[in-house]
């Protein structure tokens, strides 16, 4: 059997000659698609259904996607195809789960595909059913590793490269996950590299962008997410949300998330509001994440009413259970808190670094109701998986989480030395935020026994949540006040974004929002099409924007 043969879609597109930009920017999708459906029709074969079906996919029109996908299933199972028809089943549980957010009927389907190839024995088509998600999507990351070990262990066998890419990006950040940073980022930059070279398809080449950035995301590593950031950028696709669709809006909701872990709160607003506009009719799990993440900004700035909102619109999701969970908390609902939490830990396993944030909060939560002994063994539990994955982010979090523990228990000299211990770890990367908490949390300690030290950690933390105006500034000027230290400091009015736009560019950048265009502003507005082409041009100049959709992400965030 040919490579061609294995896949589940032939390739159809150009001979790669770009490299990086080959392999991420999606060729005429809509085209290519009415032509399959043109040549089903002529020949009958359900294998070109199924390759038409993946555009479908791709192109978010789920609905005729799963149609689509399911006879091609039922086309190839009567043929006798049994590879084939896995790989079908496959699609038609992918859309299910990524498009349709119906994640009993894709289990159902994936389960299907399984079946098909019982007694195949070792084929390229097990692995592209076993990794049937983006690994971003699963949240097992236990089983994840194993599968994309044993897929890499076929692609290679079977001389794969677009699944070889794939489950190495899959395992890398499965890895990642699972605290084992280093082996997981070798893993997902050789997968960028097979990516690079021009040989994949668009389809597995998106995945393996989104699975790089979805491990810079959870690792905290600023650094690799810029640095692949530009090069997404340099290929064309990160901020092209009508080439590449579904890699635009997550590239955005995951860089946004990153930014806002480290307090680029500003960027981090553009980047996921850019997401969850151009996310808006695509897959279910990008808006959530964008959602959630936007959501988790509006919380760090107070805006508690905002993001019950954003969260409404998640659903049941995983993703939204964590910022969910701080809602509950800074409310005072800590019993419900506590219950969030642990539901979310249940659900991933041995995922290392997404449960020690979790532990932080549960052990603040049984802090605040009381139980310092189960916030003791919260934090203890956080500074060990911590260190495992020997993340200075995450050891700086568990850190904070050991020494409040120490202080409900009336420990205050070892409190001081998990928190000072928390800022040595932290001292040598970006994240504003958690050394603000740390510089904080030691000068509440210290106010009484110590205020000269007090005071200059209260001036640290004050100079990092003035920067990000947030609630917590206040917090700190009230601490200094207390012990007698000049404050100078005064929120912040909010800023209008829109500031410098005439009257008429606000009205444009409205209809923008409501996805018009410039021949349907001119005729809602009474002016030519060139005087609304020369509104949107100097509306991106002011505004220092390159896109509609950033205009309309703004909108987004003005209603938000």
């Amino acid at each position: 059997m040919t490579q061609l043969e294995t896949l589940p879609f032939k390739r159809g597109e150009p001979a790669a000659t770009a490299g990086l930009r080959a392999s991420l920017k999606a060729p005429d999708l809509q085209k290519r698609r009415r032509d399959l459906l043109d040549r089903f029709d002529r020949e009958g074969d359900p294998d070109v259904q199924l390759e038409a079906a993946f555009l479908e996919y791709m192109v978010h029109d789920f609905d005729a996607g799963l149609a689509t996908a399911q006879a091609a299933y039922r086309g190839l199972r009567q043929q006798g195809r049994k590879r084939r028809a896995a790989l079908a089943a496959a699609a038609v549980g992918r859309i299910y789960f990524e498009g349709l957010n119906n994640q009993v009927a894709a289990r159902g389907w994936f389960a299907r595909g399984r079946t098909m190839l019982a007694d195949e024995g070792d084929c390229v088509e097990r692995g592209w059913v076993e990794l049937g998600l983006v690994g971003c999507s699963v949240t097992d990351v236990g089983a994840l590793a194993t599968k994309a070990a044993e897929a890499v262990k076929l692609a290679r066998k079977f001389d794969d490269l677009d699944l070889e890419c794939k489950a190495l990006a899959d395992q890398g950040l499965a890895l990642v996950t699972l605290g084992r940073g280093a082996e997981g980022m070798e893993l997902i930059d050789e997968a960028m590299a097979i990516v690079s070279t021009g040989e994949v398809h668009s389809f597995a080449a998106g995945q393996v962008a989104c699975c790089t950035l979805s491990a810079c995301d959870r690792s905290g590593d600023l650094a690799r997410a810029d640095a692949w950031f530009r090069v997404l950028e340099e290929a064309g696709v990160s901020n092209n949300p009508e080439q590449s669709p579904i890699l635009f809006a997550h590239c955005q909701a995951v860089y946004g998330s990153l930014l806002c872990q480290v307090g680029r709160w500003g960027e981090a607003e553009t980047a996921l509001t850019l997401g969850l506009t151009a996310g808006r009719n695509g897959f279910f799990l990008h808006r959530v994440m964008a959602r959630a993440s936007l959501a988790d900004l509006r919380l760090r700035q107070g805006r508690l009413r905002e993001a019950e909102q954003l969260l409404a619109a998640c659903g049941d999701r995983w993703e939204a259970i964590p910022t969910r969970a701080k809602l509950h908390y800074v409310r005072g609902e800590f019993d419900h808190a506590v219950s969030s939490v642990k539901h979310a830990l249940r659900q991933i396993g041995e995922d290392r670094v997404r449960a020690v944030p979790l532990l932080v909060l549960l052990a603040n939560a049984e802090i605040a109701r009381g139980d310092a002994d189960a916030a003791g063994r919260a934090a203890e539990s956080a500074d060990r998986l911590a260190r495992e994955t020997r993340s200075p982010m995450l050891m700086g979090e568990a850190a904070l989480a050991m020494g409040n523990a120490l202080i409900a228990a009336g420990k205050l000299e070892p409190a001081a030395a998990a928190l000072e211990a928390g800022l040595q770890a932290v001292a040598p990367i970006e994240h504003l935020l958690i050394k603000g908490a740390l510089h904080l949390a030691l000068a509440r300690l210290l106010a009484d026994s110590d205020p000269p030290v007090a005071v200059t950690e209260a001036q640290a933390a004050l100079a990092i949540y003035e920067r990000l105006d947030a609630p917590e500034a206040e917090v700190c000027a009230t601490l200094l006040r207390r012990l007698g230290a000049k404050v100078s400091y005064s929120p912040r009015p909010p800023a209008d974004p829109l500031a410098l736009l005439s009257r008429r560019e606000r009205e444009i950048v409205q209809l923008i929002g409501q996805g018009l265009t410039n021949a349907q502003i001119s005729e809602k507005l009474f002016i030519t099409p060139k005087t609304a082409e020369h509104h949107v041009s100097n509306i991106l100049g002011k505004l220092a924007l390159r896109s509609r959709y950033e205009v309309a992400a703004i909108t987004t965030a003005i209603r938000t």
